[in-house]
């Protein structure tokens, strides 16, 4: 799991798997914790998906976990616990109905959380086009460079041999010299 806020935020947001999709998320019992519910949280967590028709693998998953447990007596053991990992989505409207000062809250620390990831994605999108422009940019002009060239060597190669043939018929009766063709010439 992956971070996505630092250690002064109210709630940690971490990235999780829900239904096929990596999308942040928030643990139920630190949401309930944190809106200060009065009711017992597997009671308060189970009514809440039933009233508000939440759907597992849509809007939350669950999975099992082995957490420390000690008695009032201090004997320690181990429990297994049931937790949920919430989208936003369903942690913001869990936050409205709370209906009291900590869900306001909440649900606005929720809504900036989304701004963040939106802008995060939004930037990347936006520099990532700002490549591809750049990059196509770049190909045209080696595009463009290539076909000059061959243009270029088309037009002036045959006149630059000509010329450079005259001048070797012009010296040849003069310098006793052999003269060996370039095969490159040639062609």
């Amino acid at each position: 799991m992956n971070m996505l806020v630092n250690q002064d935020s109210l709630i940690p947001v971490v990235d999780m798997d829900i239904g096929g999709e990596v999308q942040p998320c928030v643990d139920a019992r630190e949401l309930h914790k944190w809106l200060k519910s009065g009711e017992m949280f597997s009671k308060w967590i189970i009514g809440r998906i039933k009233k508000y028709g939440f759907d597992e693998n849509q809007d939350y998953v669950c999975y099992w976990e082995f957490s420390q447990t000690q008695t009032k007596t201090g004997r320690k053991g181990k429990a297994k616990v049931k937790t949920y990992a919430l989208s936003l989505d369903m942690a913001k409207e869990l936050s409205m109905v709370e209906n009291n000062d900590q869900g306001r809250l909440a649900r606005r620390y929720f809504i900036n959380c989304e701004k963040a990831l939106r802008q995060s994605a939004y930037g990347l999108l936006n520099q990532f086009n700002k490549a591809m422009l750049e990059f196509e940019k770049l190909t045209d002009i080696a595009s463009n460079a290539g076909r000059t060239l061959r243009m270029v060597g088309r037009k002036y190669k045959p006149e630059a041999k000509q010329k450079v043939d005259d001048l070797k018929s012009r010296i040849n009766p003069l310098l006793p010299l052999e003269w060996k063709d370039n095969p490159e010439d040639e062609q």
